[in-house]
């Protein structure tokens, strides 16, 4: 029996490890799926930024091809100097 009480006794603790171990794995499986929302939450946060610049910079664009933006230059440059 001295020998058959080792090889029980290291079954259960290798059980318990493997216990633990998968335990350690489904959390670091759930840890890895948030990650991945926010991941593609932040993606979309920033697909929508870069479409607001974008927005933003075609309607600097537009503007400085304007007739009023081109003839008040001179106006911006002078007081431009002034400063």
């Amino acid at each position: 029996m001295n020998d058959e009480q080792p090889g029980v006794e290291e079954a259960a603790r290798l059980r318990e490890e493997l216990r633990r171990a998968k335990a350690a794995l489904r959390r670091s499986q759930e840890q890895l799926a948030e990650v991945g929302r926010r991941a593609a939450a932040l993606e979309r946060e920033l697909a929508s930024a870069d479409g607001r610049l974008k927005e933003s910079w075609d309607q600097i664009r537009l503007m400085r091809a304007s007739i009023s933006w081109r003839l008040t230059t001179p106006i911006r440059a002078i007081r431009a100097l002034r400063r």
